[in-house]
């Protein structure tokens, strides 16, 4: 048997259970803390659940509709040239080229009278 001051080691063995279960017994109540905390957002993540289908078709449409003023500019650059009566190509014309700033000529047509 153990003297006074000193513990077998089933009695060490068994200070430390009871240690670790207190320990547990805390970090689950903190747990159930955390997830009471979090049970509101969950209507919040299943709307959030369609983001990134909803995000990836989002760039692809940005990426169409810039591929598409792209060619606009394009068009828009030739038929200035046209009118100006430009024969040789220019550097806009070129891939990577500075681009168009779309400005339309001014013609002679007189203004609506709403414009006035």
């Amino acid at each position: 048997m153990a003297a006074d001051g000193e513990q077998s080691p089933l009695e060490n063995t068994i200070d430390e259970m009871l240690t670790t279960l207190t320990d547990l017994a805390a970090k689950v109540s903190e747990l159930a803390t955390q997830t009471a905390a979090l049970k509101p957002l969950l209507p919040l993540a299943k709307q959030l659940d369609g983001l990134p289908d909803k995000v990836t078709t989002l760039q692809a449409a940005a990426f169409e509709g810039s591929n598409q003023i792209a060619a606009l500019n394009l068009a828009v650059s030739r038929l200035e040239k046209a009118q100006r009566g430009d024969k040789e190509p220019s550097e806009v014309d070129a891939p990577g080229g500075g681009g168009c700033l779309c400005t339309v000529p001014r013609d002679s047509t007189p203004s609506s009278p709403e414009r006035g």
